[in-house]
């Protein structure tokens, strides 16, 4: 697995690989543009996430979303972004399982990384207005300090 902050010096007994799943509902990816969605809190002071992996499964309704949005993950605070869906990931026609690409221009820890939650916004093509499916993310990371 190829990390974000990938750190060889990490004891992974001190600081394991953790996994959340985050379930995202069709009014949150609706609203996400104005009310970003919080996947994992704040840490504890003089720590941050090191984010090792994200992927997603699409659950598709009887209506699905509108618009070529373009999510992506990032720390509170940052300009860049670590993590970006690729395009129609909520309007393919089917139920789908994708992995996110790594944005490589955030390689190793930066300010705006410490004590900073985690959370979902768009990038692009504007939110959609219409779909009831679900998203569901499945986070793979680890809390190390600085």
């Amino acid at each position: 697995m190829s990390g974000f902050l990938y750190n060889v010096g990490v004891d992974s007994a001190a600081y394991p690989v953790l996994f959340k799943k985050v379930e995202v509902t069709a009014t949150e990816l609706i609203n996400v543009a104005g009310l970003p969605k919080e996947l994992l809190p704040q840490p504890a002071s003089g720590f941050y996430y090191n984010i090792l992996s994200v992927q997603s499964y699409c659950d598709q309704s009887f209506i699905l979303f509108n618009g070529t949005l373009v999510f992506i993950i990032n720390y509170t605070g940052a300009a860049t972004y670590a993590f970006s869906s690729t395009s129609n990931l909520l309007n393919s026609g089917a139920d789908t399982f994708r992995p996110w690409p790594i944005n490589t221009f955030n390689a190793g820890i930066t300010s705006f990384m410490r004590d900073a939650s985690v959370y979902l916004d768009e990038a692009s093509g504007g939110p959609p207005t219409v779909g009831n499916g679900t998203l569901y993310l499945y986070l793979a990371y680890q809390i190390l300090p600085y």
